[in-house]
């Protein structure tokens, strides 16, 4: 329902890019908790996934979000303000290394994944 706004508003963003050994459900999950204050200050934000690649499996295209390096995985996690329509937080993770259950996770949302 928000998928093209948040991609739009992902790309619009400043986007900080992180590259790490392995994107986990761990990591994933730790960096939207360490977000709840802002959550909690913004009641219209939903945390947000969006894979860009997964495995070398192309989800979507975010313009302008990572340097278009062939990396196999890069996921972009944000924390997005449905009301306004604006990206309140963003990262961009990279990595050679991908969980199996996150990407299990991200082809069930076919790249997309609203965290509660």
């Amino acid at each position: 329902m928000y998928h093209l706004a948040i991609l739009a508003a992902v790309a619009a963003a400043t986007v900080i890019f992180v590259a790490i050994v392995a994107i986990t459900v761990t990591k994933i999950v730790q960096w939207f908790r360490s977000r709840g204050k802002l959550m909690a200050e913004h009641h219209d934000a939903i945390a947000v996934g969006i894979a860009t690649r997964l495995r070398n499996r192309q989800f979507a295209e975010v313009t302008g979000v990572f340097d278009g390096s062939a990396k196999e995985n890069q996921l972009v996690q944000a924390i997005y303000d449905t009301k306004t329509g604006k990206i309140l937080e963003a990262r961009g993770l990279t990595s050679s290394s991908v969980d199996d259950e996150v990407v299990q996770v991200y082809e069930k949302g076919n790249g997309l994944v609203v965290y509660s």
